[in-house]
């Protein structure tokens, strides 16, 4: 593989300049004054010589004193719009003070792409400089016709041949993604993606919370599988590798976000099981809290066993009053409904008159914590059916959650209905 060097020191090339003048000490042909009595407080970074191939760089370092050294090399490319994510490199390598060699390793670069490059020096007393610069990998040489990006179809994957990656959404399937590949040469495609960013070793990025996996059964040049089961508004991360037919593979790496989406909640009615007064109807007040904030409540209602009452806004005959939660990732709500039977001659069971020290503890409460999710799934809790009242149409789902050993109890009727937030 041919190879070119690049140097940092009195001969000054290209990198050297790049280097000299964001140091802000410098010209290209006037390098930076160096002072070992002051350590690294000033510039003490002498030597950064970088040495590339199409796919790797050595870059031999030197300071002035004894200094920790971190290298960090990113690749730079444009945005992508959309979907579309292109290959992802960032790496940090240390090298001690301590280090007979003086020299770090990068591999796995991209042929004919632009790196940034931060050399970081920390001496022995804490103080610290930094240069930062740019340098390009060498083109492939090649006989054979180049694919348009310079991707050349005669080396296969033990290049990059993956030459498209796009994740894209279409409505109305928001819990759904179609990630489009295309390879320069036949491949086995393999898919992962993931809730937790890869981690990169070895044998290239490692993901542990896989959400789905996928791998063609042959060699393919271009490959659309659908993923299914996404949450709302959540970060995926996707790691795409090619296996061309002599086993060399080649990977690219990105992540997308899923459309974000909102949840309405609006509850109906409420069924009295028991009103709590053995003589008459019970004098029932109920309040609503969503997520320990107040949202809705009552005056006194006569009301009896199997009677219902509509949860309508203050002043005002409409029924149903609503919030909004988010849907996105594992999203969830705290919701509780808290009634009480107060007789204000009698106070028989009026723990909110009768005692003055009364919370809202004291009171029957229906509800709890809320999975956003589980509410819009048909089974996850039981409808209005058998209350006695026809679902009103026209909403994503109907449920209905009550209260456990209470002498006042109450069932509540309740919609969820979903928007998703389409760009």
């Amino acid at each position: 593989m041919t190879t070119t060097r690049t140097l940092l020191g009195s001969a000054a090339a290209a990198f050297v300049a790049a280097l000299s003048i964001a140091a802000g000490t410098a010209s290209a042909t006037s390098p930076p004054t160096l002072t070992a009595g002051l350590g690294c407080s000033v510039q003490c970074v002498s030597k950064a010589a970088v040495t590339v191939t199409a796919t790797s760089a050595k870059v031999e370092l030197a300071t002035t004193v004894p200094a920790n050294l971190k290298v960090t090399v990113t690749k730079i490319h444009g945005g992508g719009g959309g979907g579309d994510f292109p290959a992802v490199y960032s790496k940090t390598v240390i090298v001690t003070a301590t280090s007979p060699h003086r020299t770090a390793y990068f591999l796995q670069l991209e042929p004919d792409a632009t790196y940034a490059i931060v050399v970081k020096a920390t001496d022995l007393q804490g103080r610290s400089s930094s240069r930062s610069g740019t340098f390009k990998t060498l083109p492939i040489k090649t006989t054979g016709a180049a694919k348009p990006g310079g991707i050349a179809s005669n080396v296969g994957c033990s290049e990059q041949c993956i030459t498209k990656a796009l994740v894209s959404q279409q409505k109305p399937d928001a819990e759904r993604a179609r990630i489009d590949v295309a390879t320069t040469t036949p491949a086995k495609i393999r898919i992962d993606v993931s809730r937790d960013k890869p981690v990169q070793t070895a044998g290239g990025p490692a993901q542990f919370d896989i959400v789905s996996s996928q791998q063609t059964p042959g060699f393919v040049r271009a490959w659309a599988p659908v993923v299914g089961g996404l949450g709302y508004g959540t970060r995926y991360y996707v790691v795409v590798r090619a296996k061309d037919a002599n086993g060399h593979v080649s990977f690219r790496q990105g992540s997308f976000r899923t459309v974000s989406a909102t949840a309405t909640v609006t509850l109906h009615r409420i069924k009295v099981l028991n009103d709590g007064d053995k003589v008459g109807k019970g004098e029932l007040f109920f309040s609503l809290f969503v997520n320990h904030d107040y949202l809705w409540g009552t005056g006194l209602r006569k009301l009896s066993s199997g009677d219902f009452t509509t949860v309508n806004p203050a002043g005002s005959t409409r029924p149903g009053v609503s919030f909004q939660v988010s849907a996105n990732g594992d999203a969830e709500f705290e919701m509780s409904m808290y009634g009480e039977e107060c007789d204000s001659i009698l106070k028989k069971n009026c723990k909110q008159e009768a005692n003055a020290t009364h919370s809202f503890d004291q009171w029957a409460r229906a509800g709890g914590v809320f999975d956003v999710s589980a509410l819009l799934e048909n089974d996850a809790l039981p409808g209005w059916y058998g209350t006695g009242v026809t679902p009103p149409p026209g909403h994503d789902n109907y449920f209905v959650f009550g209260t456990t050993d209470e002498y006042v109890k109450f069932l509540v009727l309740a919609t969820i209905d979903l928007e998703v937030e389409w760009p």
